[in-house]
């Protein structure tokens, strides 16, 4: 214990205190008041385990395991040090040990909430999605409110494909505790499937801009219920592919205004609902999916833009006619999964030896820079872009994409296009489990990694088929 202005403060008062400073952002401030406690408590494993927290969220995953390790041996029977050290199992690749240690516990702590949603997430990154779902729902049993228990529960049932079970709970990304994409405060109902004859709905982007493309399939399906009117409200980048593909006499797409997440300049509407609220209130199950493309298309005259100069590159490439490929290799970095899902342009040198090729970057962002250095060998055009009009035209005049989990797959599915999607191990809900086809996009095909963070695998797969399309006629 410690004197504060002569109180006595107890270490739980101190351990409480500084986590609530790094949780407001004054890092610095936690750090110290734990280092100063520890230097007159050094045996204090609380103090050690909070000392983890921070170096865990501080993305400080080796040293947050050291505290970890060293609260365990000072008290190998608290609950929640023997937790916190499976999560740094985990975040060192140790997922077997994980969950070796999150069964023990949970076994032996039937009641610990915690213990069964950690276990989920673990079971979920190694694949194992109906042990996932069977802790998700222990959670739920304890604690039916449980807002991550629900979601991650959603998320499994999803990727399982059981999307008339899965959807009920994704509506648990509204929750703070999820996302930061909360709800915005609409003055009108959130539609829920019923009626819409003489009525205006407004369908509104939430999520991703790849969340978008995908979702903006079921406005034909939202005119066919019967609205008179619908408004789709997105993204700045996307506002102008969508219009040109959407906007007819019941249809108009709106771009966010400089007031977002405000809704008070918005046209006047009866009902709302998120686009990835839709397939709920829709009621669409695996077999339902709305899969007619393409649904989204470029704009003609853009397309001849860029296929001249595409044109002209392909004739110095090989003979004949060479075969023309997008390349995206990295997603946005704000994705908190974009570590798993974004490679180097380097990574993919194994294709830069598949002969007659020209390829075509579609990267955005600062992993653009890369294509300045393709890999040796490779034949790489870069092409001025500025939002989604400009990738789609020169989607249309390419072969094939070959992307990682990007905007640009469902941008390349959403124009019925082939598309080559590099996947992590533990893809996103959407590309489903154990299959190289997608029923969101009928013309895409999945390559998948074998073994967590291996992309090496992937590529080799990816250069073998490459070259089989090469070697085959064209007309």
């Amino acid at each position: 214990m410690t004197e504060t202005e002569g109180a006595v403060t107890t270490v739980a008062e101190i351990v409480a205190y500084a986590l609530a400073r790094a949780q407001a952002g004054e890092t610095d401030e936690a750090l110290s008041l734990l280092h100063e406690a520890l230097a007159s408590v050094p045996a204090n494993a609380a103090l050690h385990s909070a000392l983890g927290d921070i170096h865990r969220d501080l993305g400080a995953m080796d040293e947050a395991f050291r505290y970890y390790e060293r609260a365990l041996i000072l008290d190998p029977d608290d609950i929640s040090i023997r937790l916190n050290y499976a999560s740094g199992l985990k975040a060192r690749g140790e997922y077997i040990r994980a969950a070796n240690m999150q069964i023990v516990l949970a076994e032996a702590v039937p009641d610990y909430l915690p213990a069964h949603v950690n276990l989920g997430n673990t079971w979920v990154d190694l694949g194992r999605l109906d042990e996932a779902v069977a802790c998700f729902e222990r959670a739920i049993a304890l604690e039916p409110e449980h807002p991550k228990a629900n979601f991650h529960k959603g998320l499994c049932l999803l990727q399982q494909g059981r999307l008339a079970e899965g959807w009920p709970f994704y509506e648990w990304r509204w929750h703070p505790d999820i996302s930061s994409f909360l709800p915005r405060p609409f003055p009108v109902p959130a539609w829920s499937g019923d009626d819409l004859r003489g009525r205006t709905i407004l369908l509104h982007a939430e999520q991703g801009l790849g969340d978008t493309l995908q979702f903006v399939r079921f406005v034909a399906t939202v005119l066919r219920r019967g609205a008179a009117r619908v408004l789709v409200e997105v993204q700045p980048e996307v506002r102008g592919l969508l219009a040109q593909s959407l906007d007819g006499e019941r249809v108009a797409v709106i771009d966010r205004g400089p007031d977002f997440p405000y809704v008070e300049s918005l046209p006047p509407y009866d009902v709302h609902c998120p686009l990835l609220s839709l397939p709920l209130a829709l009621g669409i199950d695996l077999g339902a999916i709305p899969a007619d493309v393409p649904y989204l298309g470029a704009e003609p005259r853009l397309v001849e833009t860029y296929t001249h100069p595409i044109a002209a590159a392909a004739a110095t490439v090989g003979e004949g006619r060479p075969l023309k490929v997008g390349l995206v290799w990295a997603g946005g970095g704000a994705h908190d999964r974009d570590h798993l899902r974004s490679l180097c342009l380097a990574d993919l040198a194994p294709l830069a030896l598949v002969r007659d090729v020209l390829f075509v970057s579609l990267q955005k962002g600062p992993a653009a820079d890369q294509a300045s250095a393709p890999p040796s060998g490779m034949a790489l055009l870069t092409l001025d872009i500025d939002d989604f009009a400009d990738t789609a035209a020169i989607v249309a005049a390419l072969d094939l994409v070959i992307t990682v989990d990007t905007s640009v797959a469902h941008l390349a599915g959403a124009m019925a296009r082939p598309v080559w999607v590099l996947l992590p191990l533990r893809p996103d809900w959407r590309w489903l489990e154990n299959r190289e086809d997608n029923p969101w996009y009928p013309t895409a095909r999945l390559f998948r990694q074998r073994h967590r963070d291996d992309w090496t695998d992937v590529v080799a797969r990816v250069a073998r088929q490459l070259e089989h399309v090469t070697a085959s006629p064209r007309t």
